[in-house]
């Protein structure tokens, strides 16, 4: 008897395993989905200091040829830049090709003999992101891999009503040719408008190498900005880590404070705030994808921070890129009186690579938005800055680019600081930048960091 009751339990036990793992196979489980991580809500929520794409991927300059090598320049902020920007954005490129005909005798026809406008962006830009920020407007297909340093709008051949456009792209030196639907009054109406402006000067015998500088000694207003240390909430720092248990604190000796998880490092020192991500998570990434670059290193920078100035102009340093082409630092500049300010302490730099944010730098100075203008000052001559790269460790015909550009002088009691103009050259090799006083033409050996972004 007692064999057939352990024989029933058995069975019992048998079919009741069987029932429950037809159970677990028969039903699907319920996962709640996980959200990526997430940096913490920054403390600084002003909508006034965040910046569209839109804002800072405008042209770092507008140079009008008026025929008979004479050129003047508008620059952000200053008066016909806004009327140059608004005959731009009127502007419908359609026909595009890649152009391989046009050479060095038909651009130094274009900019000498012929009426026509220079967009330059500074560096080079994806057309997608130009267009996507509504800079530029294309009514045909494009190569989506197109990038423009330098825009050319310029009278077209006999007979043609339309005017013809020039894309020029510095990195691989491609040029793209496309026609352009713009209506003529206010394309005309901007020259007629602008013919009294500085008559600059164009230095440079190639279309890869060229630059303008004023032709006879100009004279800008001497601006002050107002600077103030605000203290800094703990927040500001914590905001670039996904964990905030995983953080400790470190005091160096030079007195930098850093915060760090393992894997993020923040570092607060003289005035600079500098973020690191040790190990930038690695993602196959194409060249063609650097738009994807500029979209986050500006978002980047709107939510761990944002901008005081405006209007800011995006820039990419020449020697900023790896050999591979993946990496980049981007730089946004401040523009005074339609001059940037390069100063670190005005600076805000985001690097990325294989599109991730491996290093951001920003101030914690607070810069006023708006600067003190005084009395004016007269600055060198284009040709007298030739005559003093000349006698620099500058090759003339190596030059890349030379422009107007303020840095900080030291703060007064009154809390403002001067804004010293300087001449920044920048050229291939090994010397690739450099700065000369504008008014004494004192070349300043110790201000190179400034020029290459993040070292």
């Amino acid at each position: 008897m007692r064999e057939q009751w352990k024989t029933l339990l058995l069975s019992v036990l048998v079919l009741l395993s069987f029932l429950l793992s037809l159970g677990i196979w028969s039903s699907t489980p319920q996962y709640e989905s996980v959200d990526a991580p997430q940096f913490a809500s920054t403390v600084i929520t002003d909508p006034s200091h965040q910046r569209t794409l839109g804002e800072v991927t405008h042209p770092r300059s507008l140079i009008l040829h008026f025929g008979g090598d004479k050129h003047t320049a508008v620059f952000p902020g200053q008066s016909g830049y806004g009327q140059g920007m608004d005959v731009l954005r009127q502007a419908n490129f359609f026909d595009l090709r890649l152009e391989s005909e046009f050479g060095e005798a038909e651009w130094q026809k274009m900019i000498k003999e012929e009426r026509g406008l220079e967009v330059d962006f500074g560096t080079d830009m994806p057309a997608s992101i130009l267009e996507t920020a509504g800079v530029l407007k294309f009514t045909s297909h494009y190569d989506p891999t197109m990038q423009v340093k330098t825009l050319y709008l310029f009278n077209g051949q006999a007979g043609e009503a339309d005017l013809r456009a020039l894309f020029y792209g510095s990195v691989e030196r491609k040029m793209y040719s496309a026609r352009v639907i713009l209506p003529r009054q206010p394309y005309a109406t901007l020259f007629d408008s602008l013919t009294n402006l500085t008559p600059y000067q164009m230095f440079g015998q190639s279309l890869h190498r060229h630059f303008y500088l004023p032709q006879g000694r100009m004279k800008v207003p001497q601006y002050a900005v107002e600077l103030t240390e605000p203290e800094q909430e703990k927040g500001v720092m914590e905001a670039f880590f996904v964990d905030q248990s995983l953080i400790r604190q470190v005091l160096v000796r030079d007195g930098s404070e850093i915060l760090t998880d393992g894997i993020r490092v923040v570092e607060s020192k003289d005035n600079i705030l500098t973020y690191r991500n040790i190990t930038p998570s690695s993602q196959l990434i194409r060249k063609t994808e650097v738009d994807v670059g500029i979209s986050k290193a500006l978002a980047f920078a709107n939510e761990h921070g944002g901008f005081l100035m405006e209007p800011v102009v995006l820039y990419e340093p020449p020697l900023s890129r790896n050999s591979n082409g993946e990496g980049h630092t981007f730089q946004f500049r401040p523009y005074v009186g339609g001059t940037p300010l390069v100063d670190p302490l005005a600076l805000v730099y985001v690097n990325l690579i294989d599109s991730e944010v491996a290093k951001m730098q920003r101030p914690q100075i607070a810069i006023g938005s708006k600067p003190y203008q005084g009395k004016e000052q007269e600055l060198m001559s284009g040709t007298q800055l030739m005559t003093r790269i000349e006698n620099s460790v500058f090759s003339r015909n190596r030059i890349t680019d030379a422009y107007l550009a303020y840095l900080l002088e030291e703060k007064g009691q009154d809390g403002y600081a001067n804004l010293r103009p300087v001449w920044i050259v920048e050229q291939k090799g090994e010397w690739g930048s450099g700065i000369f006083d504008a008014i004494t033409g004192e070349e300043l050996h110790d201000k190179e960091v400034v020029l290459n972004g993040l070292e």
